[in-house]
């Protein structure tokens, strides 16, 4: 460990050090652990079209960092070409600009005036970064006061009315807001994962739309990029008038509030119009691929618990070198717990018919849910064959269970 301010860890005792070698399974997850955690806004997909933000380049390979492109599979082919995104296509494209509001008004940043100059801080770095992303544009947050958000477009100072939130949380992997803009009308603005807000879409969506953006997150996602989705719909007052009764009883509620929130929630969040689709760059820290691949070699067991969708998971998996070229890649994605039984018992068993072959198994957190529960620990026989096993989209929840289920069950497990 070395830090260039402090010049290093001095090393005071070394009782640790026996102790250390024997660990054989290491967990971390991936944002600030083994990435710097600072974003940067990269690609944007609306109108059926990719633009690429900032200097469009990303990635860069400079002593030990990789090259996120370097991966085999990770080639940007997005559907409807790739242009650097310039003003005029705001202009041209109402959707640029709906996503772009979305990114402004649909967030949880606070906005502080240091001396004439303001400044915004999130608990989300991506929040932050999408925001930054667009300020070259002319969208720029200028002041959040109570319910009031005051934000800037090309200069025009307009103020919205936030008059509900509906929070993110790492089981609905999505947040709403329902806002008034200067004209009066009522706007439900909600931003989360693909598969959620795909999920979300109204009857009459544009299907060569939703094509094209699920195409380019795809795309995105290949080249180790995290990719958020943004979508809305209208509402009448009367409609606002007759939901918030249902949410307003729910935030008040003794028992099951949560329970009560979630399905208030699910009514607003329907029938949306799909608006496009970001993509945020957050870099590796120097040295990641290099340590792993020293674990690996050492015979250290790696567990990557991350909420990054698969695609995304397994190219950083590649660029960390802990998913080698010569290593098989076992997915376990399916759709109900006979289905993800069935296929942890098939990988099982050519796990065992080829005992020398190295392996790295990635799972989703819908079948991680699944595998959890299946009768005598067959997910961490099957884990406990790999030599890496990624598992993404995941929960809070979801990773300290995982760790449990090491620690309880896997035979000289030792961790850190």
């Amino acid at each position: 460990m070395y830090d260039e301010d402090s010049g290093g860890v001095v090393v005071k005792t070394s009782n640790l050090i026996e102790e250390l070698g024997q660990i054989n399974n290491i967990f971390t997850d991936k944002t600030g652990t083994l990435t710097e955690n600072i974003m940067t806004l990269r690609r944007v997909s609306a109108a059926g079209l990719s633009f690429s933000c900032g200097d469009g380049t990303f990635g860069s390979r400079t002593n030990s960092e990789i090259n996120l492109l370097d991966a085999p599979e990770a080639k940007i082919s997005t559907s409807g070409g790739e242009k650097k995104l310039k003003k005029r296509h705001i202009s041209k494209h109402q959707s640029i600009h709906d996503l772009f509001l979305n990114i402004l008004v649909n967030n949880a940043i606070m906005i502080e005036d240091k001396g004439g100059e303001l400044h915004i801080s999130s608990t989300s770095p991506d929040e932050e970064a999408l925001v930054e992303g667009i300020e070259e544009y002319g969208y720029r947050l200028v002041e959040r006061e109570n319910d009031t958000l005051t934000i800037s477009i090309n200069d025009k100072t307009l103020k919205y009315t936030i008059l509900a939130t509906i929070d993110f949380t790492s089981t609905r992997k999505r947040m709403s807001v329902i806002v008034k803009d200067p004209k009066g009308n009522i706007l439900v603005l909600c931003k989360g994962a693909d598969d959620v807000i795909f999920d979300r879409m109204g009857d009459t969506f544009d299907r060569t739309l939703f094509d094209k953006t699920r195409n380019d997150v795809n795309d995105y996602s290949s080249v180790g990029l995290r990719t958020l989705c943004y979508a809305q719909k209208s509402l009448t007052q009367s409609e606002y008038n007759s939901w918030f009764s249902t949410f307003h009883h729910a935030q008040s509620a003794l028992v099951n509030r949560r329970e009560k929130m979630d399905a208030a929630s699910e009514l607003m969040e329907k029938d949306l119009t799909l608006v496009g689709a970001t993509a945020i760059e957050d870099k590796l820290q120097e040295n990641v691929p290099e340590a792993l691949a020293a674990f690996l070699r050492a015979g250290i067991k790696l567990w990557v618990l991350t909420g990054d969708k698969q695609q995304t998971a397994i190219n950083i998996g590649r660029s960390c070198n802990i998913i080698a070229d010569e290593m098989k890649l076992l997915k376990v994605n399916a759709s109900s717990y006979k289905l993800t039984k069935e296929m942890v018992k098939k990988h099982y068993s050519f796990a065992k018919k080829l005992a020398t072959m190295p392996l790295a198994m990635v799972v989703d957190g819908k079948t991680l849910a699944y595998c959890l529960r299946l009768r005598n620990n067959a997910f961490l026989h099957l884990a406990l064959k790999c030599k890496t096993v990624i598992c993404c989209r995941v929960s809070p929840m979801q990773k300290a269970q995982v760790v449990g289920l090491v620690k309880k069950f896997a035979e000289r497990a030792v961790t850190p």
